[in-house]
Formats: C-alpha cells, sequence, structure tokens
C-alpha cells in the first residue's frame, strides 16, 4: 500500500478541513449544482469551527478547478489558510462531506483508491 502521497497532510499541524465532492460535469446544469453543494458544505465548515480565511482557500481551488468530462469528485485538505492536497476521484462520493477536525480524514479517498 503505496501511502507517500498523504505526507503532506501528516507533515503540518492541524486543525483540518476535509472536503469530498461531487464535482461532475455531465449535465447542463452541472455548474449551478456543483455550487449548491459546496456552499452547503462550505456551511458546514464554519458550523464545526473551521476559520473563514481557510474555508475560503478551498473556495478558491473547488470554483476554480478545471472540469473533467463526466462523472468524477474532488477531494481536497486545506489548513491554516492551506490547500495541501487537492486530488481529482475517479468517481463521486457516495455523499457530499465536509469534517473539520485535528486530523485529515483520509479514509474516503483511500477507500475510493482501493488502498
Amino acid at each position: 500500500m503505496q501511502l507517500s502521497f498523504l505526507r503532506p497532510l501528516y507533515d503540518r499541524p492541524g486543525p483540518w478541513c476535509s472536503v469530498y465532492l461531487d464535482a461532475s460535469a455531465d449535465t447542463h446544469d452541472a455548474h449551478p449544482a456543483l455550487d449548491l453543494r459546496w456552499r452547503a458544505l462550505q456551511g458546514q465548515l464554519i458550523d464545526q469551527g473551521a476559520d473563514e480565511p481557510t474555508v475560503a482557500a478551498l473556495d478558491r481551488v473547488i470554483r476554480g478547478h478545471d472540469p473533467m468530462p463526466g462523472d468524477y469528485g474532488l477531494a481536497a485538505f486545506a489548513t491554516r489558510v492551506q490547500v495541501v492536497l487537492t486530488e481529482f476521484l475517479s468517481a463521486p462520493p457516495l455523499r457530499d462531506l465536509a469534517s473539520y477536525a485535528p486530523l485529515p480524514h483520509v479514509m474516503p479517498l483511500l477507500a475510493q483508491r482501493g488502498e
């Protein structure tokens, strides 16, 4: 099991914002749908205690990513106003997720990678 791609997440202290969302661009309303899902996740992060500058850094990455064709997901991890890791997922997550915790929430990413 190769996990070295996660090293940047554990080289920095938390707390961490971890986000998994369906970023699919396969319908005519994909952009507004992504916007709605992301706004809901932003609210969850703020409600959990995440600082607004870190959520804003995630916002720039999520809204600014280059869309891929078809169904896919996006995982992003940020701490202290810095997005440390962003990864495209080969399929949308089973459900959108936003977590603010002392450690990054990597299990959904590892499950989808099969690692």
